[in-house]
């Protein structure tokens, strides 16, 4: 019906989010689905400090010193505290194929996913079978042991009636005993549960 995708990049892929959602979006029809892609270098990035931002963080955090406390010391560990200061300086190689191979990594997870559903899918459709089997096999004991009850009930409430009759010297009432199976038939009678 719908799909809900939840996409957790790695910096690194963050600029390729869209290729990548367009690519679920086209394999993947439904479900909720969640990314969570990670990219690791062959080697370690150079580190690269970003002067340009460390100047404007340190004049901003200088002119508000200035303004609050100018007497007050401004240790250099606040610029810790100022995000992407360092750069990496990874391989421009690299770099150039990632999206490339992101896309292709996605699209045999996704082959791996529609494998998996297949899958779920065909196990699920075995076991409501064999329940389907079973429920019928069911169906099938429970009509044939409905129409024996009555049956045995009709003779059983018989054999009860003589007895207590027979101890007091009284006669069974056919009509009357035919009436009280009837209703005893009706109270028991399952087709309509078994229908169901």
């Amino acid at each position: 019906r719908n799909l809900d995708l939840r996409l957790r990049l790695d910096p690194a892929l963050a600029s390729h989010g869209a290729a990548m959602e367009a690519a679920l979006r086209r394999e993947l029809l439904r479900g909720r689905v969640e990314l969570v892609a990670r990219y690791q270098r062959k080697e370690a990035p150079g580190l690269r400090l970003d002067q340009a931002r460390a100047k404007r963080a340190l004049a901003e955090i200088k002119a508000l010193r200035d303004e609050i406390a100018p007497e007050s010391e401004l240790p250099l560990s606040l610029l810790a505290s100022v995000p992407e200061l360092f750069v990496s300086e990874g391989s421009e190689a690299e770099e150039e194929g990632l999206e490339e191979d992101a896309l292709r990594c996605l699209g045999q997870a996704c082959e791996q996913v529609q494998a998996m559903r297949v899958h779920e899918g065909e196990c699920i459709s075995a076991d409501l079978r064999e329940r389907l089997h079973t429920i019928r096999r069911h169906r099938e004991l429970l009509a044939e042991r409905a129409t024996a009850t009555v049956s045995e009930q009709r003779e059983a409430l018989r054999r009860r009636l003589r007895a207590l009759l027979e101890d007091e010297g009284l006669a069974v009432d056919e009509q009357r005993l035919a009436q009280e199976i009837a209703i005893l038939a009706e109270r028991g009678d399952v087709s309509e549960e078994l229908t169901r």
